[in-house]
């Protein structure tokens, strides 16, 4: 296995070894990296690296919806997310991206089924729970809010 710079960040990794853990995580890094300046083709290029190898990996897949709404293109931001929800074993983070997105778009109650999605896939994360407690709030109902804040801090 070798890692070589290319620009201060990534060289093609040696043939083969994609099937180890290691190179997914970096890939990951490196497309995160790319984000930070802006690079969006080769970030694009890193989450497809990994997608080759683990093609349900939730945050390649938040990823390339990140690049996409990054990029201006939030309708297809949403619909590569919704793509992906569809398949079985769809986790927590897919659910959340599309909360966050339906939300920013003040799509409520469509947030709102998303947030609900993803504190099922992992009724001990806080984040889709307190989100849950911020769009009932804006909504004026307090108790509602409080007790989804609570929750959701619990777990955060």
């Amino acid at each position: 296995f070798f890692f070589q710079a290319e620009d201060g960040i990534r060289d093609k990794l040696v043939t083969g070894v994609q099937t180890c853990a290691l190179p997914i995580f970096l890939n990951l890094q490196v497309a995160r990296a790319y984000i930070a300046k802006n690079d969006f083709a080769k970030a694009q290029a890193a989450y497809e690296d990994v997608l080759k190898v683990d093609a349900r990996s939730e945050k390649a897949i938040v990823g390339v919806a990140e690049i996409k709404q990054k990029q201006g293109d939030i309708n297809g931001a949403l619909t590569y997310l919704a793509q992906h929800a569809k398949n079985e074993g769809t986790g927590r983070e897919v659910f959340a991206a599309l909360g966050e997105l339906t939300a920013t778009l003040e799509r409520t109650s469509e947030a709102e089924g998303w947030f609900t999605k993803a504190a099922a896939a992992d009724p001990y994360w806080g984040r889709p729970l307190y989100r849950l407690g911020q769009l009932a709030a804006a909504k004026g109902d307090r108790s509602a809010a409080d007790g989804f804040m609570q929750i959701g801090r619990a777990y955060v």
